[in-house]
């Protein structure tokens, strides 16, 4: 056997070792704290299985309830109740709703109280969510039956079917039934989130009496005269704790069990090391090494290897002692604590890892010299340490019931230190931006430290002790949270734009392993990256602003209450009526799309319709389409077509009151964004103005000529004027230069070097290739043109440049002569030999001066 076949074992064996003695983790934890169950819990008491009330019984809280379990049933007795399940649910919830209020009631109730309430609420206002979605579609069905049996004829009407009578009255009692359970629900609804207002208003004012309440000055004597009188009482406390374990251990462990649970951790750590070991040695690394993706990836590499490895073996050991038995409730309470220690303390050592990489600056995410890098990434790490280890201290106490000053004076040496650390660090990160140029710029942020140590210590000198430690901890927590979401934003930005692009490898197999397009798969991806991204920012912001009142659940009970909706007067807003109607509209707009695209190219052609008639049949099923889906959506809203009435009459209106050139420019630009004759980055001609479309407005379209001026043309000038689009079909251009050539030259020859010429540019399109005409005989020579197409309208002018100096070029070399016009002028006088005759040919030299004109001979006098 190999040497890695051996190693694979090994690997093997010891996980599965460390798998078997979990077997028995699903056995209830030794140091599980019992809570409360809610009542409103469906599984511990099943609404089909609840007793329905009893006839004449009153509720808790009145006789409301009464009409919600009684039948519909009609004479005959043969039909079911209409609120058999729905009604014993429906108290079971009041009576939850009804202990969480009178529990509230009290003066002294504290945070956790308040915490476990707030879980047993949230079920319950779920469910009725449930129960009230339930009955308004039974309510929904029974209006709509009604409507089609009509109302009941009047005296002096043909009497209707006996059956038809019986049916509407047994639908209007269940109508009344629902209805009244629906009013119920919704009261309870109600309550319930008025509760969950008063349990975020109480714990609100329980952190700001915590966060403000008022000790002893840090500075007095006196506290810490305290503090040590009551160091002997938690020694008292924490050895107690200590023989209560070995007294568990004594009572319950065997020796089999003990050295089983040996076993069982020493497989596990041996087994944790062995893979600590190949994720460090596994060279997951970029091929393109110094990116910004490839930075970013060892910044996540080093945040999971530190941040997360630690931790995690911690409570893997502790498992594994809790599977066997091994742990008290006190002692199990501490080692939670302990493994939350450790993944503060880790977590923060990750992330200056990751952001700063000390000893390889090629890896670095930020860009700082190596001893800045070195000096946040220690001062970080320490200060992470420390906050983990007063957590752990602090659970201690709680776990010993330690006497309140110890708990306080371990508050007070946390702030102490952490303001230490930070005066450090800011004089030292001062003193190197006086020297260096890598940290200039900071100033800001040093005066917001300095002004964070100084409130820190005011607090502690004032007696503020709460408030101090609270700032000195929420710092921490803030730049460990901030510095690993850096991280984390980065990593997915650069993964989706340089990684997953139209123009990667990996971008292009991803796109064929899934069968679309590559310029497809990196739009989709610029959505996935913003969606994680925001989803990312969310989860930070939930621990940040925790303490300041906005709590997780709070949080997450504003996004459930908006998912299920609000309403704002007659119309229910919710995310995912909207998400709803969004995907209508989407998927009526694509499918318009389609069936326009299949009449265009299959059905329409082959009718006997010509082929303007053909586009209106297509433009107005279009414009039919988007109106459809575009009704469709509002009314999953819950906009009905009475109010589109008014709005339309209201523009009406305005437009008889002289908006007709608004209206006018605002269809015409409906009209430029479906049908699309002008689209963005089309050159265009229209009224003396060319220029390239930048903008399509809903009231006028911007465009931008040759000398970059902005030029706004109102869409109903587009709309009824000629316009010259010379980027309709493609972006195109010809381009053509005339030249022409002595009579003596070799016809033959000129046209095949223009063609080579032509040819051999590269912006030039080779299909159809350049063409060169013999287009006439000229005074003295004869005369040719080059013609050509560029792919970009934008090359033209360049081309025809490049064109002309090669043709100068290679005509001289060829020996070919372009000629240029000769002229003899001759000027008559009174005599032939008074007139001098001049040759006017001009020349490449200097001008020659004019030839003088012979002077007119006077006549005799006689």
């Amino acid at each position: 056997m190999s040497k890695l076949a051996l190693v694979r074992f090994a690997i093997v064996a010891c996980a599965l070792g460390a798998i078997l003695p979990f077997a028995p983790i699903a056995a209830p934890t030794a140091f599980a704290q019992d809570k409360p169950a809610a009542k409103g819990d469906r599984s511990e008491e099943p609404a089909a299985k609840a007793p329905a009330p009893k006839a004449g019984a009153q509720s808790p809280k009145g006789g409301e309830a009464k009409p919600a379990a009684q039948s519909d049933a009609t004479q005959n007795g043969a039909r079911r109740p209409a609120l058999s399940r729905t009604a014993p649910a429906i108290e079971r919830l009041r009576e939850a709703i009804d202990q969480i209020d009178a529990s509230l009631r009290a003066a002294d109730i504290g945070d956790s109280t308040l915490v476990q309430h707030r879980g047993r609420l949230e079920p319950v206002r779920d469910e009725l969510r449930e129960i009230i979605g339930s009955l308004e579609s039974r309510h929904a069905d029974v209006e709509t039956r009604l409507k089609q049996l009509g109302a009941a004829p009047e005296e002096g009407e043909p009497k209707e079917d006996p059956a038809l009578t019986e049916e509407r009255s047994r639908l209007e009692e269940r109508r009344a039934v629902l209805d009244g359970a629906l009013k119920q629900t919704r009261l309870l609804q109600l309550r319930a989130d008025n509760l969950s207002v008063r349990i975020t208003e109480r714990r609100r004012e329980l952190f700001t009496q915590q966060l403000l309440g008022r000790n002893a000055s840090a500075a007095d004597p006196a506290f810490w005269a305290q503090a040590v009188r009551a160091t002997p009482d938690a020694w008292h406390g924490l050895v107690l704790v200590g023989q209560g374990w070995m007294d568990h251990l004594t009572a319950n462990a065997t020796q089999w069990n003990l050295v089983a649970a040996g076993v069982a951790l020493l497989v596990f750590l041996i087994s944790a090391g062995l893979f600590l070991r190949w994720f460090v040695r596994r060279d997951f690394q970029p091929k393109e090494l110094g990116t910004r993706f490839a930075k970013s990836f060892f910044a996540l590499k080093s945040l999971i290897r530190i941040g997360v490895t630690s931790p995690a073996i911690v409570l893997g050991a502790l498992l594994i002692l809790n599977a066997f038995g091994l742990l008290t409730e006190r002692v199990g309470t501490i080692g939670l604590s302990l493994v939350a220690a450790v993944g503060i303390a880790a977590f923060g050592h990750g992330v200056a890892i990751g952001l700063f990489a000390p000893d390889e600056p090629d890896r670095r995410l930020l860009a700082v010299k190596d001893e800045t890098a070195r000096l946040v990434a220690g001062r970080l790490t320490w200060a992470a340490r420390i906050l983990g280890a007063v957590v752990l201290l602090n659970a201690v106490l709680q776990a010993i019931v330690a006497p309140v000053a110890l708990t306080v004076a371990t508050n007070v040496i946390f702030a102490v230190i952490i303001v230490a650390l930070l005066s450090q660090f800011l004089f030292l990160l001062g003193h190197r931006e006086a020297l260096e140029d890598d940290v200039a710029g900071s100033g800001w942020l040093r005066s917001a430290g300095w002004l964070l140590a100084i409130g820190i210590i005011a607090a502690l000198v004032t007696g503020y002790i709460g408030l101090a430690a609270f700032l000195a901890g929420r710092f921490l927590a803030a730049l460990g949270l901030i510095g690993a979401l850096y991280i984390l934003l980065t990593f997915i930005d650069a993964l989706f734009t340089e990684v997953l692009t139209a123009s990667s490898p990996r971008g292009r197999a991803v796109a064929h392993f899934f069968g679309m397009r590559p310029r497809s798969v990196e739009l989709l991806g610029t959505l996935l990256s913003a969606v994680i991204r925001l989803l990312l920012v969310l989860v930070v912001l939930m621990p940040l602003l925790g303490p300041w009142g906005i709590f997780a659940a709070d949080f997450v009970g504003v996004l459930k209450d908006a998912t299920f909706g609000f309403k704002i007067g007659d119309v229910t807003i919710s995310l995912r009526t909207i998400v709803i109607a969004f995907a209508i509209l989407m998927v009526g707009i694509l499918a318009t799309r389609a069936l326009q695209s299949w009449l265009n190219a299959t059905f329409l052609p082959r009718t006997t319709l010509d082929p303007s008639l053909q586009n209106s049949v297509s433009t107005i099923f279009g414009y039919v389409g988007v109106i459809a889906a575009i009704s469709l959506a509002l009314a999953q809203l819950g906009v009905d077509f009475q109010k589109i009435t008014l709005v339309a009459g209201a523009l009406s209106i305005g437009i008889g009151f002289g908006l007709q050139s608004v209206v006018s420019n605002f269809v015409s630009g409906l009209i430029l964004l479906a049908e699309r004759p002008i689209r963005v980055g089309d050159v265009i001609a229209v009224k003396g103005e060319e220029g390239r479309v930048r903008r399509i407005h809903v009231r006028a379209t911007e465009i931008e000529t040759g000398d970059r001026a902005s030029v706004i043309i109102p869409n109903s000038e587009l709309i009824t004027q000629v316009v010259k689009n010379r980027t309709h079909t493609d972006s195109f251009a010809r381009g053509a230069v005339q030249v022409g050539v002595a009579y003596d030259s070799d016809v033959a020859k000129v046209r095949d070097t223009l063609l080579d010429i032509a040819r051999s540019h590269p912006h030039i399109v080779q299909t159809p290739g350049p063409t060169a005409f013999l287009t006439g005989f000229g005074e003295s020579a004869i005369n040719f043109e080059l013609s050509w197409l560029v792919r970009n309208l934008g090359d033209s002018a360049g081309v025809k440049s490049d064109i002309c100096f090669a043709i100068l070029e290679r005509f001289r070399a060829a020996g070919i002569v372009m000629p240029f016009p000769h002229r003899t002028i001759a000027i008559e006088g009174p005599a032939d030999d008074d007139v001098d005759t001049a040759d006017t040919t001009p020349r490449s030299g200097p001008e020659k001066p004019a030839p003088r004109r012979a002077a007119p001979k006077k006549p005799k006098a006689r």
